[in-house]
């Protein structure tokens, strides 16, 4: 696939967390995020809060792809202000709070999806994300499963 201008490719894989074997989360690194898929469009707004910084607001769009495990995003950083206006587009919403253990993020997410947790993993190249074992934690891989992108997640919210 041809990079489109400005955009990077994102290299990450999903697994769908057993909570009974889910690792401590006490202690751990955490954020929230909120995320409004906007209706219509591959664009999502999503402000991460949390950890004692700044809030963090961006737009984002992920491009179609035929490989689950690298596709192209393009984040534009926004203002709080910038954030505000765009904010009241009609869309879906789902939040989660992001803990990072042993180099994942787990998804704990809140709402209609409470106990569901999902693990992910970024690397910088295709190779080094598909060199990663999924953890003990994890019952099984969902990288391709339409289901469990955010997006869906958050249009069954």
């Amino acid at each position: 696939m041809e990079l489109p201008k400005y955009a990077l490719f994102e290299h990450e894989r999903r697994f769908l967390v057993d909570p009974a074997r889910c690792p401590p989360l006490d202690g751990a690194a955490m954020v929230r995020i909120e995320d409004l898929y906007i209706v219509a469009t591959r664009l999502r707004l999503r402000r991460v809060t949390g950890a004692g910084a700044a809030p963090v607001y961006k737009l984002c769009r992920k491009y179609l792809s035929d490989d689950p495990v690298s596709a192209p995003i393009t984040n534009l950083y926004l203002t709080a202000e910038e954030f505000a206006q765009l904010d009241v587009l009609p869309g879906n919403r789902i939040s989660k709070c992001r803990y990072r253990i042993d180099g994942f993020g787990l998804d704990v997410f809140e709402g209609r999806h409470a106990g569901l947790i999902i693990a992910e993993i970024e690397a910088p190249t295709q190779a080094a994300v598909l060199a990663q074992m999924m953890p003990g934690w994890a019952m099984r891989e969902v990288t391709g499963d339409p289901a469990y992108s955010g997006a869906e997640l958050a249009r069954t919210a």
